[in-house]
């Protein structure tokens, strides 16, 4: 595939590291660090030693909702979740979540709180914040989830604030259009100085760090990634001519923001939607019900990762959908990657932010480029469904034809750039080509030590796997097995532990 390439990308690994993107075409500024820098080894010191499989950690409790329709496991790393709509309403299933997280994890509200503020902050970026502005963006994007889901979000909410609040259809905005973010950044602009509500909340149910989780805030962190933003990821999916087994292999980077106290690191959870032929097992963080990384009972697996746009655009929320929404009812209705990837490529315009999705089944391997109506009118960006076959934009090359690889940024020919000057997309990029290239056929075991060549705490260079990282999946077409590692503390580990979490 895409061989009419003009240029390379240039890769160096030293004592330190050189990336330069050589000459992308004239009107193109050429990308280059500033020379090589000694800070030791960018590989760990012995190569790490793994198996196809993956070992099964033992339940330390059990817990379950009165009517059965919720069990939570704790895990020593994570929690196990099952939530049954066979035998529920999307409402009941909700309140049974909240009521057994209540039960089994007394202090989420300890470590959810924190964590949603200082995503709160970063989306304000130092300006005053809005809470009035906040929790309309909110109720909007939540209005406008499909019935199902809105009942369950609002129910969830509800029962984990324990009862307070009543939710208002008709509080959406007035202009949805309003100047409140950024389309790149999602730094509120709308700082009206004549609110007067403190920082740290303004009503005993809105926002305000006080230990506990009001009802805005329950709906809030369900939609972090549509309404406050952001994730860095990377993923890799591996087609049966790259594979020992013959069949495919698909792994995906989470890179996300911890909390200070690295608090979604200690509510790691995976979650099983059972709902007959809709299926559904996430791996994400306990509590939420949108989509991170998941797959369906198809094997049609979806991912998302950050990309953003260069135009400094204000962030719209009416007649917005969630992606995040988007993507479940995806793996709930469709059964192959390719009609999942089309009909994700085809509401993107309705979506808050840009992005790329992850999006692959047994056969297929896509990357939806999705651009917002609003960016997609600029004319700098474009959706697109890429595939392995697609043409790369000039100076990006890529060489091995069965694998698909995805960074922060769109990658075809034409679409916005977000290579140049931007050195983690280019090194991730190009260190995943060449680790690829140079290896004829992968096992599970070379795909988890794929994320097992490199020294993850450092900060003067550009890892796969790096410091951000929350978790890593790596599901196998051969076995149907899900295999993920979970990052606990500040940082991963070099050589992160893999486990079995069950089969899609």
């Amino acid at each position: 595939m895409n061989k009419l390439y003009k240029k390379i990308v240039c890769f160096t690994l030293g004592f330190g590291l050189l990336v330069s993107l050589c000459g992308c075409g004239s009107n193109t500024p050429k990308v280059q660090s500033e020379g090589m820098k000694r800070v030791g080894s960018l590989n760990v010191e012995e190569a790490a030693i793994y198996t196809d499989d993956s070992e099964k950690e033992d339940v330390i409790e059990t817990y379950s909702s009165a009517d059965g329709l919720c069990v939570i496991e704790r895990y020593p790393t994570y929690y196990d979740v099952s939530l049954d709509y066979e035998k529920g309403e999307p409402a009941e299933v909700g309140k049974a979540y909240a009521q057994t997280i209540l039960e089994a994890v007394p202090g989420f509200a300890d470590n959810f709180e924190p964590y949603l503020h200082e995503n709160i902050r970063g989306a304000f970026n130092g300006r005053k914040i809005n809470y009035d502005a906040l929790e309309e963006r909110i109720k909007t994007l939540i209005n406008s989830l499909p019935e199902d889901y809105r009942d369950e979000v609002i129910s969830f909410a509800k029962t984990l604030s324990q009862g307070e609040a009543d939710y208002s259809e008709d509080g959406n905005a007035e202009d949805g259009n309003a100047e409140d973010g950024n389309a790149e950044d999602g730094n509120a602009e709308d700082d009206h100085a004549e609110d007067d509500h403190a920082e740290d909340g303004h009503a005993e149910d809105g926002y305000a760090e006080d230990g506990r989780l009001s009802y805005i805030e329950a709906l809030t962190m369900q939609i972090i990634p549509d309404a406050l933003r952001p994730t860095a990821c990377s993923a890799l999916s591996l087609g049966g001519e790259k594979t020992v087994s013959g069949k495919r292999i698909s792994i995906r980077n989470l890179e996300w923001n911890t909390g200070s106290n690295n608090q979604m690191t200690k509510i790691h959870a995976v979650t099983h939607m059972k709902k007959g032929e809709n299926s559904i097992t996430t791996v994400g963080i306990l509590g939420l019900l949108d989509i991170i990384t998941a797959v369906n009972d198809d094997g049609v697996m979806i991912a998302i990762l950050d990309v953003g746009s260069k135009e400094e655009l204000p962030f719209v929320y009416n007649d917005k959908k969630c992606y995040t929404f988007e993507i479940r009812y995806a793996l709930e209705h469709f059964d192959n990657a390719k009609e999942a990837g089309e009909y994700l490529v085809g509401e993107s315009g309705d979506f808050t932010w840009c992005n790329n999705l992850l999006c692959t089944d047994e056969k297929d391997a896509f990357c939806c480029e999705n651009a917002t109506k609003e960016v997609a009118a600029t004319g700098k960006a474009r959706s697109v469904l890429r595939t392995t076959e697609s043409e790369l934009m000039e100076g990006l090359a890529w060489d091995s034809p069965d694998a698909l690889c995805i960074v922060n940024s769109f990658a075809t020919k034409g679409n916005q750039d977000g290579f140049t000057g931007a050195e983690s997309n280019i090194t991730r990029f190009v260190k995943y080509n060449k680790w690829v290239k140079e290896k004829d056929k992968f096992s599970i075991a070379d795909a988890k030590g794929l994320v097992a060549r490199e020294v993850v705490d450092q900060f003067v260079v550009s890892n796969v796997h790096n410091s951000g990282n929350v978790h890593t999946v790596i599901v196998d077409y051969a076995t149907g097995k899900i295999h993920v590692a979970f990052t606990k503390g500040d940082h991963a580990d070099d050589i992160p532990v893999f486990w079995e979490v069950g089969t899609y």
